[in-house]
Parts: C-alpha cells; sequence; structure tokens
C-alpha cells in the first residue's frame, strides 16, 4: 500500500483497536458536519454483529506513530434479486486528507472486495460507497474518479432556528 511519509499500514488489532477507532470516527464528523458520534461501546456492539465481513482480513488501519489516522473494512451483501454488493468506504483523519491515503484504502477495499467474491458465482457483482459531495468533497472525488457514479441523493432537512455550521457560510432558511 502506498501512503505518505511517517504512515503505515497495519491489520486490524481486535478490541484495542475501539477507542482509536471511535476518536477517528469522531473527529471525522466534527470536521464533516456530522451531527452523530459514536462511542466505543457501539463499536463493540457492532463488530460483535458483523455479517459478511471478517475484521481479521477484511480491515486494514493506517497510523502515524500510535494514532490511527484512517481505516477500511471490506464487506458485502446479495441483493434480492441483485446484484452482490461489495462496499467501499474509509474514515481518514481531516490531518491526512489530501495525502492519497483514501485513495490507496479505496483501492485496497476494491482488491478485497474482488477476492471475496472470486468464487462467487452472483453474475452481477458491483462495489458501492457514500459520500456527502459537500462536506467530503476528498471522498467525493475519489469516488468520481474511480468510476463510481451516484444513484440516491439524501437531504437533511431542518425546521426552525438551528445553531448548526455550515459549509461555506451558507445557513438553513427559518421558517415563522
Amino acid at each position: 500500500m502506498k501512503l505518505a511519509s511517517g504512515l503505515q499500514a497495519r491489520p486490524f488489532a481486535g478490541p484495542s483497536d475501539y477507542p482509536l477507532m471511535a476518536d477517528l470516527i469522531n473527529a471525522c464528523n466534527v470536521a464533516d458536519l456530522v451531527d452523530e458520534r459514536t462511542s466505543v461501546a457501539e463499536i463493540e456492539t457492532n463488530y460483535r454483529n458483523l455479517d459478511n465481513s471478517d475484521p481479521s482480513t477484511d480491515m486494514i488501519m493506517v497510523v502515524r506513530g500510535a494514532e490511527l489516522v484512517a481505516y477500511t473494512r471490506s464487506a458485502w451483501w446479495q441483493e434480492t434479486d441483485g446484484p452482490r454488493v461489495a462496499i467501499v468506504w474509509a474514515h481518514v483523519h481531516p490531518d491526512v486528507r489530501g495525502t492519497g491515503v483514501i485513495e490507496s484504502l479505496f483501492e485496497w477495499a476494491e482488491r478485497r472486495g474482488r477476492e471475496v467474491a472470486a468464487g462467487d458465482d452472483a453474475p452481477d457483482k458491483v462495489f458501492d460507497g457514500w459520500a456527502d459531495a459537500r462536506n467530503q468533497p476528498d471522498a467525493a472525488r475519489v469516488y468520481e474518479e474511480r468510476g463510481y457514479e451516484p444513484t440516491t441523493y439524501t437531504a437533511d432537512m431542518v425546521r426552525g432556528r438551528t445553531s448548526r455550521r455550515y459549509p461555506n457560510g451558507r445557513s438553513p432558511t427559518v421558517w415563522s
């Protein structure tokens, strides 16, 4: 895996990574203007109940010293009467965005998805990912460069006054 100087890839270390993952997810959510926060307990519950993903083989962590600065986990599902879907996503700390980390993680996740699906007889296999183009422009750009096309759009709706920060100086319309 190609990484910027000072960054190293390593495998998932198990539950001892949960606090590092929670810190990273929360730092990403703050930077991406996502109100949701996570906890070690929530991550532990999620990882105890994974389907179609084995963290010991389907995760890669990127560290700078002892600090977790990025990770991805490969997983898949089978759509009813549809394709087998492999997800491609990553959490990348704002401090290392724009250094090529997300490109390396997406490449790793796609390669892992192909490896897992190699013995599968599903007629259609696709990759799926998600990014908020407004608040995660690096991820949105990389998806687009890798040939992903938007299939679904969502909107966060606000009614009334809010103290939420919006990018580029935008603010919600206040109805009275």
